[in-house]
């Protein structure tokens, strides 16, 4: 009697799979990919829409590619990008799934020199 009733499920059991298999996403969680096309290292974090940032930051050096997360649709949020000498760029917002920031930071600006008298 057990074996009948299995018997019985088995083909829903495997169309239900079947069908909640087809729309995974195949690479799992939504991800922004990012790109430093800058000459130097930088520190990546997320701020939130409430303006509240994500305590994690991440480096990313020159030349490197990295997925971070990112929401499953548009969020007013904003990912940031800081040099170590300061110099600090900005994606979003919006922060969008499946986008691809490439971090170019602005040239430094002159460095003050003594003035003679």
């Amino acid at each position: 009697m057990m074996v009948d009733r299995l018997a019985r499920l088995a083909p829903a059991a495997l169309l239900l799979l079947t069908a909640s298999a087809c729309c995974v996403p195949g690479e799992g969680p939504s991800v922004i990919t990012v790109i430093n096309d800058s000459p130097v290292a930088v520190r990546v974090w997320r701020q939130y829409g409430t303006g509240t940032a994500d305590g994690r930051s991440m480096r990313v050096r020159p030349g490197e590619v990295t997925r971070l997360p990112a929401p499953s649709s548009c969020a007013p949020d904003t990912y940031f990008a800081r040099a170590g000498d300061g110099r600090t760029v900005s994606e979003g917002p919006p922060v969008c799934p499946d986008a691809t920031w490439r971090i170019t930071l602005p040239t430094p600006g002159p460095t003050a020199s003594p003035t003679s008298s």
